[in-house]
């Protein structure tokens, strides 16, 4: 990998994950790219070349989470072989340490960064509500 190839999946990465700490911590309409990028130590024009919209970007931050929630919580408990019991015992066990890595030392506690999306953005954001309400349906 390049130096530049590098540094773009760096700037793409905390872009990233500055959005993912803001949206969830503040909302996502309080946030604005500036302050994306501000908090991500990034230039705005970098923002636009990764991502066209802070819409987009927060698909990407939704995806991202949701592609942790599969790794970490669904597959391991809900597709292994065992007791019903059991695997939903441990759904729960794993969904509770997923959530305790995202919100870390938050206080107070800022939600599920599913439900905050879902609940700021249900009948404003179309491509937002769903890619949620799919996470939800694959949920349940």
């Amino acid at each position: 990998m390049t130096t530049d190839t590098r540094d773009a999946r760096d700037t793409r990465l905390r872009l990233l994950d500055a959005a993912s700490e803001l949206f969830h911590s503040r909302s996502y309409h309080a946030v604005g790219v500036k302050d994306i990028c501000d908090h991500a130590d990034v230039k705005r024009g970098s923002f636009y070349y990764f991502y066209p919209s802070k819409e987009a970007l927060a698909i990407a931050v939704i995806e991202r989470h949701w592609a942790v929630v599969v790794h970490d919580v669904l597959e391991p408990t809900l597709e292994s072989d065992g007791p019903a019991l059991e695997r939903v015992l441990g759904f729960m066990t794993a969904l509770h340490g997923w959530a305790e890595r995202v919100i870390g030392s938050k206080r107070p506690i800022p939600g599920c960064p599913f439900a905050n999306f879902a609940v700021e953005l249900a009948t404003q954001e179309e491509p937002i509500r769903m890619i949620i309400a799919g996470a939800f349906d694959r949920i349940t």
